[in-house]
């Protein structure tokens, strides 16, 4: 990849999950020597977004006179004129769904790396069945769900897989999620992809045609010791003494993308997953 103005540029930095983004990046630009900015459709928002962060970091690191560029999914040519300053694209504008390809289309196009924090198995499974070969080609990454969603689940499995002592056939997997003083609470933003992903999960198999004819061609091998869903869908556990119910979010979607395609194209063998989420 050519020199760039930087190494990083935060799309959608006003948001919650943003800030935190930029909030993180500059502790780590600090020290990393990252060349970085902010972008989204409102300059005056992403100022705001500055100032509130500053004053987590206090006295620590200066960012008030980041830069700031206007960029909106909107308009096709901002967002390719963004991708042309940086490396990679740390992408939080979401749903993604609704506003994501335009942005993974321009990075591909201008030879620039994409991370997003994505939980929706629509927008994540068609990203990789239709640019796919275009990223591969252009020596580009794009890599999704690099938030909670799902990163503990899929490389909780890839070191269980690696750690495990012999040829690990499946897993039931348990999420439980905790709560602080507070209870529980979520964004609006996490919140409105959540509900675009799980009506995506009655999708599943006009997804599974699509990666099958532009990704994963090679037929899966099949398991003498096949995994099933617990039926009903609500049950109680005994491995976590409690209810759970089958998990609709991206986690399963990933892990399974994950495994095909370490089968497809390093031979190695598929692991079975089914994840259940705590209702506790």
């Amino acid at each position: 990849m050519t020199s760039r103005e930087f190494d990083v540029i935060i799309f959608g930095a006003t948001g919650y999950t943003g800030r935190y983004v930029v909030e993180e990046l500059a502790r780590t630009a600090k020290s990393a020597n990252i060349k970085w900015a902010v972008a989204g459709r409102n300059v005056e928002k992403l100022k705001e977004s500055i100032d509130i962060v500053q004053e987590y970091l206090g006295d620590e690191i200066d960012i008030s006179k980041i830069t700031i560029i206007k960029a909106d999914v909107k308009d096709a040519s901002s967002i390719s004129d963004m991708c042309k300053r940086a490396r990679l694209i740390l992408n939080c504008v979401g749903p993604y769904k609704f506003f994501g390809e335009v942005v993974v289309k321009a990075c591909i196009e201008n030879g620039t790396h994409h991370v997003d924090l994505s939980g929706e198995m629509q927008f994540l499974d068609m990203t990789q069945a239709n640019y796919f070969k275009q990223a591969r080609e252009k020596g580009v990454y794009i890599v999704g769900a690099c938030g909670f969603d799902s990163i503990p689940a899929d490389y909780g499995i890839s070191l269980l897989k690696k750690k495990f002592p012999g040829d690990l056939n499946s897993v039931e997997y348990y999420v439980q999620v905790g709560q602080g003083p507070s209870g529980r609470s979520t964004n609006i933003g996490t919140f409105l992809s959540a509900v675009h992903s799980v009506t995506d999960f009655f999708r599943i198999g006009q997804f599974d045609i699509a990666l099958k004819k532009e990704v994963f061609k090679k037929d899966l091998v099949k398991s003498n010791y096949s995994l099933r869903k617990r039926l009903p869908p609500l049950f109680y556990s005994g491995e976590v003494k409690g209810w759970c119910l089958w998990f609709m979010g991206a986690d399963e979607r990933v892990i399974e993308r994950s495994q095909k395609f370490r089968y497809e194209y390093l031979n190695e063998r598929p692991v079975s997953i089914y994840i259940c989420s705590s209702t506790d």
